[in-house]
């Protein structure tokens, strides 16, 4: 049940979320947004999905076969 609740907590906009887009926007990738931060690529993922979420846009641009990431106009309009 406890786990169930932090994941929870997740889905929401976060000042660590915030800062976990920032990264990414800055350093274009999540594993070296991952690596800045000392947290897990997935959980950069699970920030940027719940942002996402939260504002009902998409921030990033995920291109299959590239590391860089690209921010969209709305994630442009964020930073």
């Amino acid at each position: 049940m406890q786990a169930r609740t932090l994941r929870e907590g997740c889905d929401t906009m976060t000042q660590q979320g915030i800062e976990v887009f920032f990264a990414v926007a800055k350093l274009g990738s999540v594993s070296a947004a991952a690596q800045a931060l000392y947290i897990t690529q997935p959980a950069v993922s699970r920030h940027i999905r719940a942002l996402e979420q939260e504002l009902a846009c998409v921030l990033l641009v995920r291109r299959r076969g590239q590391r860089r990431l690209e921010l969209t106009e709305q994630g442009q309009d964020f930073v």
